[in-house]
């Protein structure tokens, strides 16, 4: 596997994963750069000059640049059965017996071509209600779900995948409280990630501390209150890290598509939200392959190099629509209407190491915006381009798609190009979890989460669904070793350069991909909406002397949302909260009222938190103000409230007595 780094793990994950082989077994790919050349030339098939393209083609994966996803590296000019697509929505459920099979059929065959899915059980009747002409009562969506979940259990997809499924239900169904709590059994649902629907009449209900009705076709069964309903999502979310919420309002009035569409679920991952039968394939951007001069003074990223292969992805990943396969047909006529495409980067943290940038602290931030500002703009400016060469997506309405609330906020000369040439593709962006092909990249960073360890050991599954361990080190970390060696302490590393204990620094890092998150929102609106939602709360015993007991190393952390940022933050917070918890480290829980405010807002009152914490402290004016974080899209007001609180108590550590037997 020539041009691949060096990292073992790399050469692995190729050969296991993306490789072609023969019906024998006998590998056809002798390299990557045969992986590459395979890909490069399917999806230069459908332009009318596809040697040209494929040379341009293979020259933007070279190196790593631009990493089509999974399911195109694997299955792209394999001539197999198999899908390009990594994401897709699956049809709504009939609320009988012979459909809902019906989509257990279909979601089968999908998930067998290597499609992740999701599916909306709304619209299955609640556990108990009359089913007429049988004499029976209905077992309601859960157990149906425990249906799908064996399914998936028993389907290895193609390329040695395991299926993912993400399941949704709307917050007024009446067995919402159920589905809540469904994954605090161990071993149930194991292949489902689980999101509530939240709707804006239920959040006004928690701020108002309303009665909330929970009902189905038109039949109230019973009323809650809202507020308890929120406190058990919250409480299920810090218990078994389930299940995350989609604020589904939001996103259907910020999709470019709001006018022809209407969503109702995810895919498992929580990136893409999608609606019936659609279908969304991805590819990523590498940035730390962009960076010039890393680990000097003149670390820069190659900004007319990223605009260059923006224009190039797009075009790539519109070809792959063309050339995929579909296991239904309701989606491929969805994809070939819409002709979605998500378009992200991954390498974000390695790229700030390269650059001597601190993840999460003002000038990365700066950088990030500005960088995911272009990749933007360049990618909306060649769909408007390709729509010239090639036609708007079928779908297209000028007037109705520029009047969307997204659009509206694009730069002008933007919408101008779109209106004179139309667009390629109805979406555009997406930030995806990007792990195995980050893996692939030498251990990249994954899409815009930090660094959480330099060196670590992965445990890595087998087709036959064992694991072993594989020891891995960081893609910019092997780099600084190679240049410098091993004397030489790189210090620009993705977290602050406090003097935090490494457990808290796990949790920090987790904290600022929640900031990152909030960004990623606001530039990727466009494609993933709501993509997560969430609050971070970072503190460190160790570094600022604020807490009793033998592990003065602490730290907590709260967040709720989907996607793989939601992810870190549930591992990085939650879990060390637990931690905390049975080791008497005196937190206590997390009590008062979270609010979530739109698609894009997480206000957390954290009374009783802020209150140990000013215990500890005993006199802190304004302390539980500083404890209320908001995200909002741009990350700034959570940035300067989190860095201005753990500013304030650095000072006050220093104001402190040393604690005896430290």
């Amino acid at each position: 596997m020539t041009d691949s780094a060096p990292d073992p793990i790399a050469h692995e994950i190729w050969d296991m994963k993306y490789r072609l082989r023969g019906p024998d077994g006998r590998p056809l790919d002798r390299n990557i750069e045969d992986s590459w050349r395979r890909v490069a030339k399917a999806l230069a098939a459908p332009e009318a000059e596809p040697q040209a393209w494929e040379k341009t083609f293979f020259e933007a994966m070279h190196g790593f640049k631009f990493m089509p996803a999974g399911r195109i590296l694997a299955g792209a000019g394999s001539g197999r059965n198999v899908t390009l697509f990594n994401c897709f929505v699956m049809g709504t459920i009939p609320d009988d017996m012979s459909g809902i099979f019906a989509h257990l059929r279909e979601a089968a065959l999908t998930l067998q071509q290597g499609g992740g899915i999701g599916y909306d059980f709304s619209s299955l009747r609640p556990k108990g209600a009359p089913v007429a002409g049988v004499g029976a009562d209905a077992s309601g969506p859960l157990s149906f779900m425990e249906v799908w979940d064996a399914m998936c259990r028993t389907i290895m997809s193609a390329g040695s995948r395991r299926g993912a499924m993400m399941g949704t239900l709307r917050c007024d169904h009446p067995d919402i409280e159920d589905f809540v709590t469904a994954k605090s059994m161990p071993g149930r649902l194991t292949n489902f990630n689980l999101s509530v629907l939240v709707t804006e009449a239920f959040m006004q209900a928690v701020r108002e501390d309303a009665s909330w009705e929970l009902s189905f076709a038109g039949t109230t069964y019973r009323v809650v209150s809202a507020r308890a309903l929120w406190d058990r999502i919250l409480h299920s979310t810090y218990d078994s890290s389930e299940p995350g919420v989609i604020f589904i309002d939001r996103i259907n009035q910020r999709n470019n598509l709001a006018y022809c569409e209407t969503i109702a679920a995810t895919n498992p991952c929580g990136e893409q939200p999608l609606p019936p039968y659609g279908a969304c394939l991805l590819g990523s951007i590498n940035l730390a392959s962009l960076v010039r001069d890393g680990f000097t003074a003149k670390a820069r990223l190659d900004e007319a190099e990223l605009e260059r292969l923006t224009r190039i992805a797009v075009r790539m990943l519109d070809n792959a629509i063309e050339v995929s396969r579909f296991p239904l047909e309701a989606q491929r006529q969805e994809a070939q209407a819409k002709r979605r495409i998500g378009l992200g980067v991954t390498g974000l943290g390695d790229a700030l190491i390269l650059c001597g940038l601190v993840y999460g602290e003002g000038k990365a931030v700066e950088a990030t915006e500005r960088w995911m500002g272009l990749l933007r703009r360049a990618a909306y400016l060649a769909s408007a381009d390709l729509a010239a060469e090639k036609g708007a997506f079928p779908l297209f309405d000028r007037d109705k798609f520029l009047a969307g609330e997204t659009l509206r906020t694009l730069d002008q000369d933007l919408r101008t190009a779109i209106a004179e040439k139309g667009l390629r593709n109805g979406l555009l962006t997406s930030i995806a979890p990007t792990g195995t092909i980050s893996l692939l990249a030498d251990n990249l960073s994954s899409g815009l989460e930090p660094v959480f360890a330099f060196e670590y050991t992965r445990q890595v599954t087998q087709p036959d669904g064992s694991r072993h361990a594989e020891s891995v080190q960081d893609h910019a970390y092997r780099l600084f070793r190679a240049r410098f060696g091993a004397a030489r302490r790189l210090s620009c590393r993705g977290v602050s350069r406090r003097g935090f204990s490494r457990r808290a620094l796990r949790g920090r890092e987790g904290g600022f991909a929640g900031v990152f998150g909030g960004l990623a929102v606001d530039f990727f609106l466009g494609q993933a909406p709501g993509f997560l939602g969430g609050a971070l709360l970072v503190l460190d015993g160790a570094a600022l002397g604020l807490l009793p007991g033998k592990d003065q190393g602490a730290l907590a952390g709260f967040a709720l949302g989907r996607g793989q940022i939601a992810q870190g933050l549930r591992l990085a917070g939650i879990e060390a909260f637990q931690r905390l918890e049975a080791r008497g480290a005196g937190f206590g829980h997390l009590t008062g009222l979270a609010r979530l405010e739109g698609a894009l807002a997480l206000d957390l009152d954290l009374h009783g938190l802020a209150a140990a914490v000013a215990e500890a402290l005993t006199d802190l004016t304004g302390f539980n103000r500083l404890l209320q974080l908001q995200l909002l899209g741009a990350a700034k007001a959570q940035r300067s409230l989190a860095f201005g609180f753990l500013g304030r108590a650095h000072d006050f550590k220093r104001s402190l007595p040393a604690r005896s037997g430290r």
